[in-house]
């Protein structure tokens, strides 16, 4: 993995680590963009991890390296803010275009063999608005564009509004739903029906 990322120009790598514990220590000294999670480690910490980074570095992405077999523990990294999962038998092309697209803030359904959501038969299978019927029209559509990925300049270039106005929505309506980071609208989203579960995508067909 180091060997890979190291041979980007435009990538840098920050660090690695075979605990949770050090994992979060290594990502509050290094501060990276994106974090590569996996959740099997030899501590059992990897969800840990991840709560406890994004507590600390909100901005951050975190993606988690899995198997298909895992996917009650995937649907509890995304519920705890991961940015989307990607399995551990992806090619190394499919890999670096994943952490080039999370970094660049793109929605991560366009990552290779990423998504931010698993489909689950817990989700609900009709729309639940009551669910965001606090927010007004306006969060209600920065809440949708924020659940699908976009970045603050990609919604305010959409809604043609300053990313400054996006903010303070985004900020509002992230009070209102009682959740911590934007990293878990896509989550809520999907966990009330609010947006069809998006297909893996895999490059070359």
């Amino acid at each position: 993995m180091r060997l890979l990322l190291e041979g980007q120009r435009d990538l840098a790598f920050a660090g690695a680590a075979h605990s949770g514990a050090e994992a979060v220590e290594t990502a509050v000294r290094t501060r990276p963009d994106v974090v590569l999670m996996d959740l099997r480690m030899p501590d059992g910490n990897g969800l840990t991890a991840t709560r406890l980074i994004l507590e600390r570095l909100p901005a951050t992405r975190i993606v988690v390296l899995t198997t298909f077999r895992d996917q009650g523990a995937v649907q509890r990294a995304l519920d705890a803010g991961a940015a989307g999962f990607i399995t551990k038998d992806a090619t190394p092309d499919e890999l670096l275009r994943a952490v080039r697209d999370v970094a660049a803030g793109r929605p991560v359904t366009q990552a290779a063999r990423v998504t931010p959501m698993l489909p689950d038969p817990l989700y609900a299978a009709v729309p639940e608005v009551e669910a965001i019927e606090v927010l007004t029209p306006r969060e209600q559509e920065m809440f949708l564009h924020v659940a699908r990925g976009l970045s603050n300049a990609q919604i305010a270039s959409l809604a043609g509004i300053s990313e400054n106005t996006v903010r303070n929505h985004v900020s509002s309506l992230l009070q209102k739903l009682d959740l911590p980071t934007r990293n878990q609208v896509p989550s809520f989203a999907h966990r009330h029906g609010l947006l069809p579960a998006p297909l893996r995508i895999r490059s070359g067909g």
